[in-house]
């Protein structure tokens, strides 16, 4: 196997994958990486409150949030929405609480859920994906219980920085990366969008990822790199290998805000 051919994230061009079992495989990596551990830590503060009883979240993957969240508050209902139905029919195959935490297909912007509901809501790198951000929240706004809480965590890959000693061949595969993000820069218009959409409380904290090799390399996804990149075989040969040789890292600022309905 060439090695370009390796380090592959799982998505396509963009919110799907085309290959169900290798995008699994990229969001359990992303599962254990301390950035997000971070996240799902503020995301349980907020869930162990008293107040909260229904909990749910839009592009829930396969549910290993949740899955968690329903074993340690079993006094608590969750419910988790996602537009791929591989991603749910794997979240609802591993849950250890399928009688607390439950899984459906469904759009973000229109969720099977009545008006007022939901106590808290999560999004997690989820609008990035989404042509029309702002329909999702509207919708998160509608569920969400007067004085509910909506966390989402997302990045702004118009500032991400790859370290690789070639700086032509490494803006070509930037520029196509973001260019492939349908909302790229969705981490630094999130307060403005929730103010839009009538929220409260409005809450922005940005937290750098620095990934260093080889993590950098898994997360990008090096083969999707040279594939958004338009570079040549022998190009992307290349690229890749002096990427592995210098170490190359990545930089990529991220967006924890949270709001109040």
């Amino acid at each position: 196997m060439p090695k370009w051919q390796q380090g592959q994230s799982g998505f396509s061009r963009g919110v799907g994958a085309s290959d169900p079992g290798r995008l699994i495989d990229y969001l359990l990596n992303l599962d254990n990486l301390d950035q997000t551990l971070d996240f799902r830590k503020r995301v349980r503060n907020s869930a162990s409150e008293i107040s909260v009883r229904k909990v749910a979240e839009v592009g829930c993957g396969i549910g290993t949030l949740l899955g968690q969240l329903a074993a340690e508050f079993p006094e608590k209902s969750f419910v988790g929405f996602d537009r791929n139905a591989d991603l749910v029919d794997e979240a609802v195959r591993i849950c250890a609480r399928p009688e607390r935490a439950h899984f459906a297909v469904a759009e973000g912007h229109d969720l099977p859920l009545r008006s007022h509901s939901i106590d808290l809501l999560i999004i997690e790198r989820v609008l990035q994906h989404s042509a029309q951000p702002e329909a999702i929240v509207f919708e998160c706004r509608r569920v969400l219980r007067q004085g509910g809480v909506l966390q989402i965590y997302e990045p702004d890959w118009s500032a991400m920085e790859i370290t690789h000693p070639d700086p032509e061949m490494t803006t070509r595969i930037m520029t196509g990366y973001r260019n492939a993000i349908v909302s790229h820069a969705i981490g630094r218009e999130l307060d403005r969008l929730l103010e839009i959409a009538g929220f409260s409380n409005i809450q922005v904290e940005q937290k750098t990822w620095n990934l260093k090799h080889p993590l950098s390399a898994s997360v990008l996804g090096l083969s999707r790199c040279v594939e958004l990149g338009e570079l040549s075989f022998e190009e992307g040969e290349i690229w890749i290998a002096t990427f592995h040789a210098a170490k190359a890292g990545l930089t990529l600022p991220f967006y924890y805000v949270t709001a109040k309905a």
